[in-house]
């Protein structure tokens, strides 16, 4: 629904803008295939709830300003207080937004020469004022609290730049390029291995944008342009410029628009139709392989690395493991988010680490207090901590344990990385048992290794590790 609304508002506001068919379908087809905002509404991620809420916003300004309406201007001012308080870059909209507004009363003052322009501006505001009335208090009364994450990020951009000039934040802006440009990189959270712009869009979005910025859409520019700057001084990751997708499809539309011409012009004005087939052929080079990389990750049920299916099986197995079950299995459980085996009666403590299984494990471990569980891989995975990392997070959760009558389950998926920690709890082997669980799911295989201490063994269990880790270990 979130990313049906964002396309169906992006188009809309596209046709308010151009009133031409052709350009609004391409702008739709150009934002609905753009694996930047398809894969992020696909996976649920919080920042796409600030999308549909600014497109909402945006055509109901244009369309509130072009027919003099009141109510649409005041529905615009609702959807923008709901885009401020719906995600951190909800705010970016209104920076955007205030910021034409000043700029257009230097370089288009007749826009608001207009006493009519001027009292719908006022509805705007008044309106925006009552909707975020309930959030702007909240920040009067909890604003350390509010700009706390913000500042932090911006306080140590600056340091850095104070301290080291540009040398100091070259590496924000070597992210911001691996970001945009790099074949593979983390930067891009959901799709690691395609662009967050295809290639071909580049010849589409900085014409497009010089387009806009001729025509004095100022605002246009703006909201391209400031989640790209925010996210270079917060730490340039591929959410951060999420709210730009949509605006990016209009910036491209105004190029589109700008060469297209009526059919019956083609045979005296042939350039124009020269340049329209020069523009289909760009956004057909773009399309089409974006549309290919959603269908073929649609194909592969692992593509998505945070939700493969095997660290679904995987969880589920520790999760059994952990409730003390007689016979553990990956098999779906009923209501298995709250199982009635509680954490205080269970004869055993327990603590895991999977490879890639993160926020899953948390999940499948929540009712079992799944942060001390996974203090066993500093509440990630085996991929964040690599192989010394993970012995490092093994220890330190064994020495901060404290021994409270219960047997101790230590529980590791097998793969390259944990069987160095595996080989060096070997030897300790003798205060307890091993063994292997396997299972499949989708016709890969996996297995957990399960380190089972008796109760009696736990307090010398801790203090042998303690005293190998002072020795070989160190």
């Amino acid at each position: 629904m979130l990313g049906f609304l964002t396309v169906l508002f992006t188009a809309l506001t596209v046709h308010r803008l151009f009133r031409r068919v052709a350009v609004t379908i391409v702008a739709a087809l150009l934002l609905n295939f753009l694996p930047l905002h398809y894969i992020h509404i696909f996976v649920g991620h919080r920042y796409a709830i600030a999308a549909p809420l600014m497109m909402a916003s945006l055509y109901l300004l244009y369309s509130g300003f072009l027919d003099r309406s009141a109510v649409r201007l005041a529905g615009s001012a609702v959807f923008a207080a709901l885009c401020f308080g719906s995600a951190i870059m909800g705010k970016q909209f209104i920076a955007g937004l205030a910021a034409a507004a000043v700029l257009l009363l230097v370089v288009d003052r007749r826009r608001w020469a207009s006493p009519d322009v001027r009292a719908l501006a006022g509805v705007w505001v008044v309106a925006f004022l009552i909707a975020a009335t309930p959030l702007l208090v909240y920040i009067a009364f909890n604003s350390l609290y509010y700009f706390n994450r913000e500042q932090g990020l911006l306080t140590d951009f600056v340091s850095l730049l104070v301290a080291q000039g540009y040398a100091g934040v070259q590496p924000f802006m070597d992210q911001l390029a691996e970001m945009f440009f790099a074949p593979q990189t983390f930067r891009r959270m959901w799709f690691q291995d395609f662009p967050i712009i295809p290639a071909a869009y580049w010849f589409l979005l900085i014409p497009g944008l010089a387009v806009a910025l001729a025509r004095r859409r100022i605002e246009i520019v703006l909201l391209a342009i400031i989640p790209v700057a925010a996210a270079f001084l917060s730490g340039p990751f591929d959410f951060r410029v999420l709210l730009a997708a949509p605006i990016w499809v209009i910036a491209m539309a105004y190029l589109v628009d700008a060469a297209w011409v009526d059919r019956t012009s083609f045979t005296r004005q042939p350039s124009r139709a020269v340049g329209i087939v020069v523009v289909l052929s760009v956004v057909a080079a773009g399309l089409v392989p974006a549309a290919q990389y959603l269908w073929n990750a649609s194909r592969d049920t692992h593509s998505r690395y945070l939700f493969a299916h095997p660290d679904v099986a995987v969880s589920r197995l520790i999760q059994d493991v952990v409730a003390g079950s007689a016979h553990p299995t990956s098999e779906m459980k009923p209501d298995e988010f709250n199982r009635k085996e509680a954490a205080s009666d269970l004869a055993y403590d327990a603590f895991a680490c999977a490879k890639n299984a993160y926020a899953i494990a948390h999940l499948y471990l929540q009712r079992f207090d799944d942060k001390r569980i996974l203090t066993f891989c500093d509440q990630g995975n085996q991929a964040l901590l690599g192989e010394d990392g993970l012995v490092t997070a093994n220890v330190q959760a064994i020495a901060a344990y404290e021994p409270r009558g219960k047997g101790l389950k230590l529980i590791w998926e097998e793969s390259e990385i944990s069987q160095l920690a595996i080989r060096q709890f070997a030897p300790l082997e003798r205060f307890g048992s091993s063994k292997r669980l396997s299972g499949t799911v989708d016709g890969l295989s996996f297995s957990v290794y399960l380190f089972t201490i008796p109760p009696e063994n736990v307090a010398a269990f801790r203090d042998a590790v303690l005293a190998e880790n002072r020795g070989e270990w160190s």
